[in-house]
């Protein structure tokens, strides 16, 4: 994943550990990282690894209705 730097972006992409990320309205940034993504589809694979397993543990729909279950538990306590 290749992402701008923008808040909601880097809230879940983290750059060299589960994507690329560049500076937002920067040419030569976007540029660079999408060089390194077609130079490197080692890292990419580790990165598209790294990803999916951040999204199975982090945004897994059991885990987001557990989380908001438990959320509207506390507010009725």
């Amino acid at each position: 994943v290749l992402v701008s730097d923008l808040p909601g972006m880097t809230e879940i992409i983290r750059n060299g550990k589960n994507g690329l990320v560049f500076r937002k309205g920067d040419r030569l940034s976007l540029a660079k990282e999408t060089i390194f993504a077609l130079e490197n589809g080692g890292k990419m694979r580790e990165l598209a690894i790294n990803g999916l397993e951040y999204v199975a543990d982090k945004h897994d729909w059991n885990r987001i209705g557990k989380d908001t279950a438990d959320c509207y538990a506390d507010l009725i306590r």
